[in-house]
């Protein structure tokens, strides 16, 4: 398995549910392994702890309810490993063209200009309404882009190109649009609490002083805050918040499946609509 396969690989088990451990064949639990076995104990205690206030009578009691018993749940427990040749699910795909385009961000951009001919590629972003950290998630927007041109069978899958058949460029921006607010409203307050880590402490503590002082924006540890991000792809972001990654990888292939529905069927009604 490569570095980047093992990755994506410990991403998808840390970002699985308990049901999902439990009802696939897609992890497996090395029970003879003493720290494995520790977690697992640490991890139920505490499970027991929140659901039925220390009480074992009634968490087995609890657990029963849904056909489980403690021996069952405790091996799911811990943290698993890959079976072998597992089938992945659709996120992790999703998740994983993102990391790959954030992570070459800067040079992919480059190359698709010139392939476009253009000097800036179409994108979502309006100037004189700049939405929180819209800069870090614009490779997602791209990823979407691409798997929606992929699945309207489109020739040439380069993000510069725009499925302006039926929509013109604004109408469609518009659309990407909708997903960048919602990809913000998903990540805005993480990425707000690693931005306060990344900036100097003074700047974190006169966010949280009711102080009269105003100072000139500066976008110098914003931008730097991107970059450091963008360099390994949001890896090291995702492997702090799988799940916020596996959210973000679902909410993409939700708005594809839609948008692409919705512009097949347009297409399909489109004489229709004309004479109306």
């Amino acid at each position: 398995m490569t570095a980047i396969a093992s990755d994506l690989a410990n991403l998808i088990v840390q970002a699985s549910s308990l049901s999902e451990r439990l009802s696939n064949r897609l992890f497996e639990v090395d029970t003879t392994q003493v720290k494995e076995q520790k977690l697992s104990d640490e991890r139920l205690n505490r499970w027991c702890q929140v659901v039925a206030q220390g009480n074992w009578e009634n968490f087995q009691k609890r657990l029963l309810w849904d056909g489980l018993d403690v021996d069952t749940v405790q091996l799911v427990l811990s943290s698993p490993t890959f079976a072998e040749n597992p089938t992945l699910p659709s996120w992790a795909a999703t998740l994983q063209e993102i990391i790959q385009i954030s992570s070459e961000w800067e040079l992919r951009t480059k190359e698709w200009e010139l392939e476009s001919g253009q000097s800036q590629l179409p994108i979502p972003i309006e100037p004189e309404k700049p939405v929180p950290f819209e800069d870090l998630l614009l490779p997602t927007i791209y990823v979407a882009r691409q798997k929606l041109l992929n699945c309207l069978g489109s020739p040439v899958l380069f993000p510069s190109c725009l499925p302006l058949e039926l929509l013109s460029e604004e109408a469609y921006l518009k659309l990407e649009r909708s997903l960048l607010f919602t990809l913000v409203n998903l990540c805005e307050k993480t990425l707000e609490l690693e931005f306060s880590r990344f900036r100097p402490f003074g700047y974190s503590v006169l966010n949280h002083l009711a102080t009269p002082i105003k100072l000139t924006p500066q976008k110098t540890h914003y931008k730097a805050f991107v970059q450091k991000l963008l360099q390994d792809g949001l890896l090291t972001f995702f492997q702090n918040y799988p799940v916020l990654g596996r959210l973000i990888a679902t909410r993409i292939d939700f708005w594809v499946e839609a948008t692409t529905e919705f512009l097949q069927r347009l297409k399909a009604d489109l004489s229709e609509i004309q004479q109306v």
